[in-house]
């Protein structure tokens, strides 16, 4: 599967951070909140969302599609 995009969700001073390529970072308190926002967003399109660390390293890879 090709991905159209990938969304990245990276720890943020006040919680997590979540970049889309088409839209502003989005700030949330806790990571579910970061990644169920991430999924709802690619639920048109194929995507892959990462989920990284403090250092920036890969700590989970999500590979979402349509529904």
């Amino acid at each position: 599967m090709s991905y159209r995009f990938i969304i990245d969700i990276r720890p943020h001073r006040y919680g997590w951070s979540c970049a889309l390529p088409t839209t502003d970072e989005r700030v949330f308190v806790l990571k579910p909140q970061a990644i169920q926002f991430a999924q709802q967003q690619c639920a048109e399109v194929p995507a892959e969302i990462l989920v990284r660390n403090r250092h920036g390293a890969i700590e989970r890879r999500l590979q979402i599609g349509p529904r």
